[in-house]
């Protein structure tokens, strides 16, 4: 009985602490709008205007689908790139992430090794929901 008690105060005071009234849930996917002009593709790794995602489903223009912005994903990479383990990744367009840093935005960190004259892809822990920063070696 002591047991008992003792568990329903800790897991009540747990519960108080993580059960706020204005939470709504975890942040990692959100439906967004497309307004970008054109379809995206199952798997697209898309501009959102204020940070990144990476499309869950296909989405027609003008239509509403749901957008992942955490996770480890497979993206191509141009024959010019080369990658190691922990290199920030950078959007280049819709299919591919880049290592220059000049013109585009950072979207993650490269969680592989990966030369575009010997690889095609190459795995990316994306941090989209992060604010966009210019990076500067």
């Amino acid at each position: 009985m002591k047991f008992k008690m003792m568990f329903l105060i800790l897991l009540s005071s747990v519960l108080g602490v993580m059960a706020a009234d204005n939470y709504v849930r975890t942040g990692e996917s959100l439906n967004w709008v497309n307004r970008s002009g054109s379809d995206v593709a199952n798997g697209s790794l898309i501009n959102m205007g204020t940070g990144y995602g990476v499309a869950l489903q296909a989405i027609t223009n003008g239509g509403t689908g749901v957008v992942r912005q955490t996770g480890v994903w497979r993206f191509e990479i141009s024959s010019t790139d080369a990658f190691t383990n922990g290199l920030p990744a950078f959007y280049s367009d819709g299919e591919t992430v880049t290592t220059t840093s000049t013109t585009n935005d950072y979207v993650g960190m490269a969680v592989s090794t990966a030369t575009g004259s010997t690889s095609t892809t190459v795995y990316v822990d994306i941090q989209l929901n992060a604010p966009q920063m210019l990076y500067a070696p």
